[in-house]
């Protein structure tokens, strides 16, 4: 299970040897978020020599993925751990964490909807 914390901790709960754990990252150090767009931006530069208009999908999940994993101090925590333990319901909460946490954007609060119901 993948999650991001209100205090801004990820949290990574995966099953290593038929045991849960649990992994906290309070800090993202600035440098992990350059070390992100200089190789997000690679995977793109390497398409376009390619001939292709951009980074596929997958080539991007698996970089975001790997990244994940580095982000964590602890060895136990791999890309391939996160392939086998993380669902695929979970990945736009990856792109979050990266999004928000790593790169520092700011989330926008969702706009309320309003009625005209009488009852509300």
């Amino acid at each position: 299970m993948l999650e991001l914390k209100q205090n801004g901790d990820i949290k990574v709960t995966v099953t290593i040897n038929n045991k849960k754990k649990v992994f906290l990252q309070d800090k993202v150090p600035i440098k992990k978020a350059l070390a992100y767009t200089s190789g997000e931006a690679a995977l793109f530069e390497k398409a376009f020599k390619e001939g292709r208009t951009g980074a596929t999908e997958s080539e991007l999940l698996d970089y975001r993925l790997q990244f994940l994993a580095d982000l964590f101090e602890d060895d136990q925590i791999t890309k391939e751990i996160l392939l086998d333990e993380l669902d695929t319901l979970e990945i736009p909460k990856l792109f979050e964490i990266i999004n928000y946490r790593v790169l520092g954007n700011e989330k926008k609060e969702e706009e309320e909807i309003t009625t005209n119901d009488p009852k509300e």
